[in-house]
């Protein structure tokens, strides 16, 4: 565990959120993740100032942040409350002053444009991002998010957090299941596989194991909503650890990180049917395809050496068969240290 902690320096960060996956981390240290910052107007810099990012000097601190610490995996989650389509009938409900809703639309503009610009950093670093907004909002048909999907390799799922469960806190539906469809978009493959998990039930029924009625997100409710649940913060771990996984940065058997290699590529050409590699026979450790040949040749050195130690005595069939009745060979429990017949009382345990 100390070398695993010294050798990975793998960090997950979050922008536009307070810690939420960072501080899961603290439950999982066995993944080889470090948390990384969490800028959100709940937490604030060196100077005691909110990362309030409406402010260009508070934007321009974070994009100098993740130039310098680079982290692995970005996770961001702006505001979505503008493109929610309830907003329009707030400001009529609420009377909003004339222009509320536009500037409150122009200033979520300023927060996307910002954490895509981000994105394209990590994009550019050769590493990853992962983007969270409600799958009805209309921030996905915004120009800036649909010139994120035409970069080869970043693609968008829909999930139901109920399946990661997302559930009511507090009030007459406080346990039952939040659908809450959302949509996450990465350049992760693995990443976006485990969060892929949609419910299928009908009639407002989930499928979760617990079963229930889904509430509905309105409220106090949406708020509650926007805290990610422990098993949806898991799930974006484990999927970021299967995706370095994939491209070499993990290896089974190996502690630390690794620069991206092609080394998944090159077994793939190399240790192939046709180089005596039939891939029945792995190394239990590391994971290594092994050659079948040799694996045989060690096998039956392995043999030799345990019957040059006279482990096992063989006997003819046919004294076998006078002795016992049956057709069976014998096996004499031999203790290799002394020569001599094992104890009966260590026989049975064996």
């Amino acid at each position: 565990r100390r070398e695993r902690a010294k050798a990975i320096r793998t960090t997950v960060s979050e922008v536009y959120s307070a810690p939420r996956v960072t501080r899961a981390l603290k439950m999982l240290p066995g993944l080889g993740l470090q948390a990384g910052f969490a800028l959100d107007l709940t937490n604030h810099d060196e100077d005691g100032n909110a990362w309030d990012f409406t402010q260009e000097k508070m934007r321009e601190k974070a994009r100098k942040k993740v130039e310098d610490e680079q982290p692995m995996l970005l996770i961001g989650s702006p505001s979505c409350t503008a493109y929610c389509s309830w907003q329009s009938l707030n400001a009529v409900r609420q009377s909003w002053p004339p222009g509320e809703l536009e500037r409150r639309r122009v200033a979520a503009d300023v927060h996307l444009a910002f954490v895509c610009e981000l994105y394209h950093l990590q994009l550019e670093g050769g590493r990853y991002f992962l983007h969270e907004h409600p799958r009805t909002a209309a921030s996905w048909q915004e120009a800036m998010i649909q010139d994120l999907l035409s970069v080869d390799g970043v693609d968008l799922i829909h999930a139901d957090q109920c399946q990661f469960g997302a559930e009511a806190r507090t009030g007459d539906h406080r346990g039952d299941p939040l659908r809450k469809a959302t949509g996450f978009m990465s350049n992760a493959e693995e990443l976006l596989k485990h969060l892929s998990r949609r419910c299928h039930g009908a009639g407002g029924r989930c499928t979760r194991r617990k079963g229930g009625r889904h509430a509905t997100v309105q409220g106090r409710i949406t708020r509650e909503s926007a805290k990610y649940s422990d098993k949806l913060c898991k799930a974006i771990l484990r999927g970021m650890v299967a995706q370095m996984r994939k491209v070499g940065m993990v290896k089974n058997g190996e502690c630390g990180v690794y620069a991206m290699d092609d080394d998944g590529k090159l077994e793939e050409a190399l240790k192939n049917p046709e180089h005596g590699y039939s891939g029945q026979y792995r190394d239990d450790t590391s994971g290594q395809l092994l050659k079948d040949d040799l694996v045989k040749e060690a096998r039956r050195k392995e043999l030799q050496y345990f019957c040059s130690k006279g482990v096992w005595l063989k006997r003819p069939k046919d004294e076998a068969r006078r002795k016992t009745g049956r057709p069976a060979i014998t096996v004499r429990w031999v203790d290799v240290n002394k020569g001599d017949d094992l104890h009966p009382r260590y026989r049975s345990r064996l």
